[in-house]
């Protein structure tokens, strides 16, 4: 029997196995770089017994980047918990969609646009589509391919943040999932999604059967599969409430605190 036989590592991607700083370019975020030793423990990892799961806010085609440098599990949770994906058939086998009731979020947010970056929409193609300042709401809602996995605004101020995620909790949190995945990010979602119920329906079609599920995150919208989980660790950096629900604190990201986890079982 191999050391990590039985074990599945659910990991975070942006700020808890990648470092705690990002780059920018025009409001957008590129990916922060991955400590070197967090890619070499999940290699080796994986080679003695362990399976590595990426349940994530990014797209899957984001994803599937990582299996250049270390080997992930075919299924990954995506788009903030509306999908579980398989990257080998380019397709996803469950899915949590919105259909045009999500419009009226758009219409709310769309005047407000001097206050964030952008508003994306991930459409049923996996596809963002971007409301900007100065675009028509009306020539936007065009764009996106029905029904839609989930809404993001970034923000480039916290405060700003803060606020928007009070009035999107306020005025539509009984009909959708409303989250931060970071200080930045706002992320709309059908009602039932999340990364914990992602995870929860993606275990029975994993194919093997685990003795020990153990989940890594920083943010709020990582909250559900830390509960979910046998062993539930936050990241040094994540936030004060991700921290209290896990099991566990470990290091900071940008230390490698993927590297430190897998140390550990």
């Amino acid at each position: 029997m191999k050391r990590y036989d039985g074990i599945l590592l659910c990991s975070d991607f942006d700020l808890t196995l990648t470092s705690d700083t990002y780059k920018y370019r025009d409001g957008d975020d590129f990916f922060a770089p991955i400590p070197k030793n967090n890619i070499a423990a999940v290699n080796e990892f994986v080679a003695r017994g362990g399976t590595f799961a990426v349940v994530s806010g990014r797209n899957p085609d984001e994803i599937a980047l990582l299996r250049d440098v270390m080997p992930i599990a075919d299924l990954c949770v995506c788009s903030n918990g509306t999908a579980v994906y398989s990257i080998s058939e380019k397709r996803p086998v469950v899915s949590f969609t919105m259909g045009r009731e999500c419009e009226k979020v758009i219409e709310y947010f769309s005047g407000f646009a001097d206050e964030y970056s952008y508003l994306r929409v991930t459409d049923g193609d996996f596809r963002f589509n971007f409301y900007r300042r100065g675009d028509d709401v009306k020539e936007f809602l065009k764009q996106p391919k029905f029904p839609v996995y989930k809404m993001i605004i970034e923000h480039a101020d916290k405060a700003l943040g803060e606020k928007h995620y009070d009035a999107a909790s306020r005025l539509f949190g009984g009909e959708f999932s409303v989250e931060m995945s970071s200080w930045r990010t706002l992320e709309v979602c059908p009602e039932g999604s999340g990364k914990g119920e992602a995870l929860k329906r993606m275990l029975p079609i994993l194919g093997k059967t685990f003795d020990k599920v153990v989940c890594v995150g920083d943010n709020q919208n990582d909250i559900g599969m830390i509960k979910l989980a046998d062993v539930g660790y936050a990241v040094g950096n994540a936030i004060p409430a991700l921290k209290a629900a896990a099991t566990r604190v470990t290091v900071n990201s940008g230390e490698g605190a993927i590297a430190k986890i897998i140390e550990e079982l």
